[in-house]
């Protein structure tokens, strides 16, 4: 009988951080290109792993998800008790999150611009798992269908027309997946660096595979990640109630200068 042994897992960048623990939970600071959870090719290779088998935490709970692509903040539960208390603060709207997110173009938008409409699952692309998002005005909203209500709060902090780049900040009202990106191509800004809602799909497919060529790397402006960053983070303590505020600084590589 052949034995068929698994291919090695793609490389990550464990360099995470603690930002703060007590007995309930850890807040932690995450790197562009580490899972939070254990799927596809990545089993070890994630952050609940790297919690349970470095950190101590061997019941650790995503309680706030990032994509793999994502950097910053993140809150991990170390007991189920925890977390149970934290996801149902997080599904109450008691979680208040901010992030640092650099687009290819100049923001020609107003300084703050709302952008409410409906998000929805397309399926039979390139990528199955891809998301639309579609400005709606109010009378809509309410015949959506499947799909579903999505807002975010965007702010300019600074724009640089050399590099037709431009830093913001995405301050999400509701939590749908992929929620800041598809809703920042459908605005004709996309997220820099990203692969499944930039300039071409495909390289989503190819980085999959293992297979991305240098020229991807060049269609998506050198960013070695999608440069979305969970920047602030505040929300209850499960037990004692109080107010917890956390910020971590956004990688080098979200300068527009």
């Amino acid at each position: 009988m052949t034995l068929l042994l698994a291919p090695p897992e793609p490389a990550v960048d464990d360099s995470y951080s603690i930002v703060f623990e007590d007995a309930h939970i850890a807040v932690v600071n995450k790197p562009g290109n580490l899972p939070c959870h254990p799927s596809g090719r990545y089993h070890v290779n994630s952050l609940s792993v790297m919690l349970a088998t470095r950190g101590g935490f061997p019941a650790a709970h995503m309680v706030n998800r990032l994509d793999r692509e994502t950097s910053g903040l993140v809150l991990a539960a170390k007991t189920p008790e925890a977390a149970s208390v934290c996801g149902r603060d997080l599904m109450a709207g008691f979680f208040a999150k901010s992030y640092l997110v650099l687009v290819a173009g100049c923001w020609t938008l107003p300084r703050e611009y709302t952008a409410t409409g409906s998000i929805r699952l397309v399926r039979g692309g390139v990528v199955w798992k891809k998301r639309v998002f579609e400005k709606l005005g109010s009378l809509e909203i309410g015949k959506l269908g499947n799909a579903q209500t999505a807002t975010t709060v965007f702010r300019l902090l600074e724009t640089n027309s050399n590099r037709n780049l431009s830093l913001l900040q995405a301050d999400p009202v509701t939590g749908r997946p992929h929620q800041i990106r598809a809703t920042l191509k459908a605005l004709g800004y996309p997220v820099a660096g990203d692969k499944l809602y930039g300039p071409d799909e495909t390289i989503y497919s190819r980085m999959c595979e293992g297979s991305m060529t240098s020229e991807d790397i060049t269609a998506l402006g050198g960013f070695p990640h999608q440069c979305l960053h969970s920047w602030r983070l505040s929300f209850p303590h499960p037990f004692t109630r109080e107010t917890l505020s956390f910020e971590a600084p956004a990688p080098h590589t979200f300068h527009v200068r």
